[in-house]
């Protein structure tokens, strides 16, 4: 008889949980509005890369904001064009978000899908490899 079994953890504070989320998804919201509604690229209090100002180089975020805003508009092929790395990573990141959520509101864990301990090695020289890759000669379609 094998049945599955279920990782728990014991929840530590279910109100302060939802607090805490309810939070979260409030500033997430206001955020996602601010990119919906204003182009980084035409409002200056976006904040601009320091890397990008002191250097002239791109680092592996840049354009991300511009992406984000075109992402929210639909526009898939300009998001890609502006940082294809965090277009890329956004589902991802998604999971980890929802997995975090679920695991403090129910206790349980879904499934981690990059539990092996040499993921973090291999995100890794992905960042970096995608930010070396853009500052090269000929990899003037990685830059937004």
């Amino acid at each position: 008889m094998n049945q599955a079994v279920v990782a728990t953890v014991p929840a530590r504070n279910p109100s302060r949980a939802v607090l805490y989320i309810s939070l979260t998804l409030v500033v997430a919201a206001a955020l996602l509005f601010l990119f919906f509604r204003f182009n980084p690229n035409e409002h200056p209090f976006f904040p601009r890369c320091a890397f990008h100002a002191v250097s002239g180089l791109e680092c592996p975020g840049c354009g991300g904001q511009r992406a984000l805003h075109q992402l929210l508009h639909g526009n898939l092929g300009a998001a890609l064009q502006n940082n294809a790395l965090l277009v890329l990573m956004l589902p991802l990141g998604g999971w980890f978000l929802l997995r975090y959520l679920w695991q403090q509101t129910t206790g349980r864990k879904l499934p981690a899908p990059f539990a092996h301990h040499l993921w973090p090695w291999v995100l890794c020289v992905l960042v970096i490899g995608f930010a070396v890759l853009r500052n090269l000669p000929g990899f003037d379609w990685l830059r937004p």
